[in-house]
């Protein structure tokens, strides 16, 4: 039976590992649009604001050690457009341009989501922006250090039109 998960984040990667293991015979494919795998998501905005921080430090297993240790087929850089599901079969771009089409007998979607930025004002000043990827995390924290308001004397920073009142608990934002 091939096993084909599109997303390579925490639940696509969990479900790869957990087929593996208990169906050692399976063959277990997963496609990645980015080139980031198995990374701890809710360390990015302290490595965001800590620029000694790297975004590396937050990778818990690299990509290598799916492929090499528990014998998952794991292509990085690989973005799916489209799912046929009569003909069971994926396709899309690699990160090079390449056309890409494989074929299933089970499928998983496990992209995760992406945050919604309503249109409202404030939203699209420098330094406000979704946070999804390790990428998006790194350009994240070059933006934070450029845009950050200089902290005054008072318990406020002003950043018209929104105003953010530091934590009354240092290292909380209630």
């Amino acid at each position: 039976m091939k096993f084909v998960i599109i997303g390579g984040d925490a639940a696509g990667m969990s479900a790869a590992s957990r087929t593996k293991r208990r169906q050692p015979d399976t063959e277990v494919m997963v496609l990645e649009q980015t080139g980031d795998v198995s990374y701890s998501a809710c360390g990015m905005p302290y490595n965001i604001a800590d620029p000694t921080r790297e975004m590396d430090d937050l990778i818990v297993r690299h990509p290598r050690v799916f492929r090499e240790k528990q014998g998952i087929d794991l292509r990085t850089g690989h973005r799916v457009e489209a799912i046929d599901p009569v003909q069971k079969t994926v396709r899309g771009t690699t990160s090079g341009g390449k056309f890409f089409q494989v074929p299933y007998d089970k499928l998983l979607i496990a992209t995760g989501a992406s945050a919604i930025i309503p249109g409202l004002p404030g939203f699209d000043l420098p330094g406000v922006m979704g946070l999804k990827t390790l990428r998006t995390a790194g350009e994240s924290s070059v933006s934070w250090l450029i845009t950050r308001p200089e902290r005054s004397s008072s318990s406020e920073w002003d950043i018209s039109p929104w105003r953010c009142v530091r934590p009354s608990v240092p290292g909380s934002w209630t």
